[in-house]
Formats: C-alpha cells, sequence, structure tokens
C-alpha cells in the first residue's frame, strides 16, 4: 500500500472511555520514537479485515471490530481516520492487557445516497514493549442491504466489468508436441 501523507489522518471522535487502563503501557507513542523515529514492526491483530455499511438496514450502520493482544505486555491503541466526520467511534483510544482483547465499535454517521460507494481508511496505530505497529482497514457504505445486489454494489461491478477471455480454436492443442 502505498505510503499517505500523515495529514491526512484526523482523530476518530471518540464516543466513551476505555473499559481498561494499564499503568505500565506507554503513554504516547512518543515513547518509541528513537533518533530515527517511530519504529513500526509489531505485527497488528484487528478482524474483520474491513467494514461494509449498507445505507437501508440500519443493524449494519454499527460494526464491531476486535483487537487482539497476543503478547505477553499490555499495548495501547489509537483510531484514525481519513473521514472523522462520517463516523463516530467507541474507544477510539486506550489500552489492552496482555493476552486479551478489547472490542471497538465503529459507527456510520451519514448513510444518505450521497455517499454510497465511498471508501475510507482507519488506521489502528499500536504501540507497547518499545514497540509499535499499525493497520489498516477500509470501510464501505453500499446502497440497499446486506445480501441486495443494490445500487451501492452494482455501480462499483459496472465500474470494472469481467472480460471473457476467448476460446481457443479447436485442435489447438495437440498432445503429440506438433501442430
Amino acid at each position: 500500500m502505498k505510503n499517505q501523507d500523515q495529514s491526512s489522518w484526523v482523530r476518530t471522535q471518540d464516543k466513551g472511555s476505555t473499559r481498561s487502563r494499564d499503568r505500565d503501557a506507554p503513554k504516547s507513542p512518543a515513547a518509541l520514537v528513537g533518533p530515527t523515529g517511530p519504529r513500526d514492526n509489531l505485527p497488528v491483530f484487528l478482524f474483520p479485515t474491513e467494514l461494509l455499511f449498507f445505507s437501508q438496514q440500519s443493524s449494519s450502520h454499527r460494526r464491531v471490530l476486535t483487537f487482539y493482544n497476543p503478547y505477553s505486555f499490555p499495548l495501547r491503541f489509537k483510531m484514525l481516520c481519513t473521514a472523522p466526520s462520517l463516523y463516530t467511534v467507541v474507544d477510539a483510544e486506550g489500552s489492552v492487557r496482555a493476552r486479551s482483547c478489547v472490542d471497538i465499535v465503529v459507527r456510520h454517521q451519514d448513510v444518505s445516497s450521497r455517499n454510497w460507494g465511498r471508501r475510507d481508511r482507519f488506521r489502528l496505530e499500536v504501540w507497547g514493549g518499545g514497540q509499535g505497529g499499525s493497520r489498516e482497514i477500509w470501510a464501505e457504505l453500499r446502497g440497499g442491504q446486506e445480501g441486495d445486489r443494490s445500487q451501492g454494489t452494482h455501480q462499483r461491478r459496472a465500474a470494472s466489468p469481467r472480460r471473457s477471455v476467448p476460446a481457443l480454436p479447436e485442435g489447438y492443442w495437440n498432445h503429440d508436441g506438433d501442430k
């Protein structure tokens, strides 16, 4: 994935506080900054890998991301988004204990038709144990309901049609090695 200018990432609106705080966890990403800048080598386990919202299905306007910490040390995290005015994130910043997980709730705030087909990105920045990492996921709003061949999904498919491969002429493959 190509590098994105840091200024395009904006902190998401935090609606709520985290369920747990660890006193031993670093208080900011600045704790990771060394002479060459932040270290970004810690694998981040965040599922699902993309968020799909459907305009006419109100139950899909709220999605849950699960952030897993398989490590033996606590992790701090912060959620960023390329379109923070369209989403509300519960527990956008906080910590997760060692060998534990935390759910992060993402709500789409504007499911109007002008946003159908819009794709935004979320980035979870993580740090702890003297290391840091990040994970990006896509979020998309589609028209209709989940499972429908709705306008949002149909328009996206129409933009990149599948091409059929032409058939080979009869007798093209000769198993004897000569044509």
